[in-house]
This record gives structure tokens, sequence and C-alpha cells, in this order.
């Protein structure tokens, strides 16, 4: 049983333990691609994880079956509070997350609109086969989705050659879908600081990625970082897309710089999973400890007002009417027989059920039919 304020805080702690588990093992070495399969992965099973159910896929009913066997038969005391008129401080809170969360969404939104403009609006020109948007002067290069901009006018051959090279490794690795994962997060859980850490950390892995690929093409090293050093007081137009010079520049030049990490190192990521099951028996955990207390919030019957009437019966000096009810041809051997005798006089009104009803089979039955027909989560 998943709410919305479990899923919150398991999703938030999740944030927080996988970011510190990068910090600790893994930002340092020079195994890009791996690292940006785990923030990937890390992601997706971070959203993901509070809602699966491994009873469902083990087939395993036990837990719930002996939940049911420890239920009372009787039924327990409703309970029936008032509810207040007024807006009480969790209800404030939650409104101000939803206007923040709003806020950076709109703000998201914008920063779309402004790529849809340049896209539209901007010049275009073709080198060595490549379409890029012009930008004005002074504006930073940078790629989103399909599309690269750049100020050819401020750039020599040279040097727009290392800016197509390495905005096509972003086309071509899609890395602009990573970077709308990590705002959705940043939007939805802003308030944990892990949320932004984490999505820094996955843009500087985006950066190190298209360095290689410049690299590997064939550019001088030295070289190339000298032009990101004299790109580097550009103005950016879109924070949110791929930049080339602006994202973390020392850190990239020290990863250029920096020796390849050993194959060993990659025994690092199999400690991710310990992690990923630890939280995924949590979240099981938490889920049956929520069921356990589920039972006594339904006990309780919330009310929007602190008193509850109904309108009295009317008052009437006429007698009761009585209802004669005759059943006509009837074998007599199909009617109960009542061998007591007395009087209309003798008799008293009952005060108490003589027989119960219950279920066929009696009580072991009901729950057994419980237990073999309930199905949890519904």
């Amino acid at each position: 049983m998943t709410t919305p304020m479990t899923y919150f805080l398991e999703v938030n702690l999740a944030l927080a333990a996988f970011y510190l588990f990068y910090r600790l093992l893994l930002h340092k070495d020079t195994f890009f691609k791996q690292k940006r399969a785990a923030f990937l992965i890390t992601y997706l099973f971070t959203l993901a994880f509070p809602f699966i159910d491994l009873t469902r896929i083990v087939g395993h009913q036990q837990p719930i079956v002996a939940l049911i066997r420890t239920l009372d038969t009787t039924l327990p005391e409703i309970v029936i509070t008032p509810e207040s008129s007024t807006l009480n401080l969790f209800e404030l809170l939650i409104g101000g997350y939803a206007l923040v969360a709003a806020f950076l969404l709109i703000k998201f939104c914008w920063q779309l609109v402004v790529l849809a403009r340049i896209v539209t609006k901007g010049g275009r020109e073709i080198h060595h086969g490549v379409e890029v948007v012009t930008l004005p002067a002074g504006q930073a290069p940078f790629s989103f989705m399909r599309w690269i901009f750049v100020n050819t006018d401020s750039c020599s051959s040279r040097d727009l050659d290392e800016i197509i090279r390495h905005e096509q490794a972003h086309i071509k690795q899609r890395h602009s879908l990573d970077v709308l994962l990590a705002e959705a997060v940043c939007i939805l859980f802003w308030i944990n600081p892990f949320a932004w850490l984490l999505r820094r950390s996955l843009r500087e892995n985006l950066e190190y990625l298209a360095d290689r690929e410049v690299l590997k093409a064939g550019y001088n090293t030295q070289s190339y970082q000298y032009h990101l050093l004299r790109l580097s007081s550009q103005e950016s137009t879109v924070q949110m897309a791929n930049h080339f010079n602006v994202i973390h520049l020392k850190k990239r030049i020290i990863m250029m710089n920096k020796q390849k990490t050993s194959l060993m190192g990659l025994t690092k990521y199999a400690l991710s999973i310990p992690l990923f099951a630890f939280f995924l028996l949590a979240a099981q955990a938490w889920g049956l400890e929520t069921l356990n207390t589920a039972a006594d919030e339904l006990t309780e019957i919330t009310v929007k007002s602190s008193r509850i009437s109904a309108p009295p019966a009317p008052q009437t000096d006429q007698p009761p009417v009585v209802t004669k009810v005759i059943v006509k041809d009837v074998p007599d051997e199909q009617l109960a027989q009542n061998d007591q005798k007395g009087s209309a006089k003798e008799e008293k009104p009952l005060t108490m059920v003589e027989e119960m009803p219950q279920f066929p089979g009696g009580e072991a039955a009901l729950v057994d039919y419980v237990s073999k027909n309930l199905r949890y989560p519904a």
C-alpha cells in the first residue's frame, strides 16, 4: 500500500543514498558510459520501486493469510470526530510545495518556448554537411535534441569543427533525454538537495562523454582546452541545454588529462546491487507496516461538522398499525411445529437473538474463504 506521502519519502531517501554512493565510489573514474547507464537506472528505479510488489512476483500470500486469521470476528467501535473547517498546517505546507513545483514547471516550459523561438527564427547554415542554427554574438554554443546552436561569425574554421563534433556527440547519444529526465525529477522533488546534486553530476558526465568523442576524432587536447577557455565567458541562452563551454570547465579539463581507470574499477558498480535490493525490500516492509495500521484508520469516520442531527420522528396519537400476514396452501409438514402452549398474555418480547446468523460451515469456513479470495494490493 503506497500512499503519496510514503512514496515521497521513499524516493527522496533513495535519491540521497544513490548520490552518496556515486560520490564515494564512482565520480572519479573514467567509465563515462557505465556512469551514464548507472544514472539512468538510478532515476528509473527510484521513481518505480515504491510500486513494485514482490508478493505478486513470487505468488506468496502467506503473510496476508496470517493477518486475516488474526482478525477479530466482532466489529470494532466506530469513533466519529469533527473535522475543522480551517486549513491546517500540513495542508498549507502541501500547498506551498505545489506552488514551488508549479513555478519550476513554468520556468522549464518557458525554456522550451525560448528554444522553439530560436529554432524557428534563427538563421540556418551548413558546415561540412551539418545544419546549425546561428546565434547572436556573445551567446555560448549548445545543442538540444537534434539541433546545434552556435555563433558562426565568432569562430575560426577549426574551432567550429570542434564545436560541431562536440555537439554531434550529444545529439547522437541522445543526451537531451537524460537532461529532461533529471529536470523532471528536480521539479517533482525540488526540496531534496540530492536531486539537484545528482542532476549536476549527470550533466558533468555527459560533457565528459562529448569531450572524449572530440579527442577520439584526432583533435589536439591542449588546443581544444584553450578553445574551451576562450569561450568560457560567453552567456548561456538556455540553462537546460547541453552547453559546449560552461559546464564545470575545470573538471572537464582534469578528466581529459586523467589516465583511464583500470578495468578492475568496474567491480565497484556491482556494489550498487545490494543498495537496490535494500530499498526494494525496505519498500515491501514499509508497505506491510502501512497495512497493519490501516485497520485502525478505517475505524475512524471524519465528518464535516461537529454535530450530527436527524429530524425527530413525528408524534401521533393514532394506535400503531398491525399487519397480519397469512400464508395459505402450504402443506403442514413444511411448517415449523410449536408444541409449546400458552396464552398471548404470557408471551414476552425477546431481548436477545436466540440463534446468531453465521457463514455456511462456521467461522473456520469464513476465514478460509477470505484467505483464498483476498488479494492484496487491490
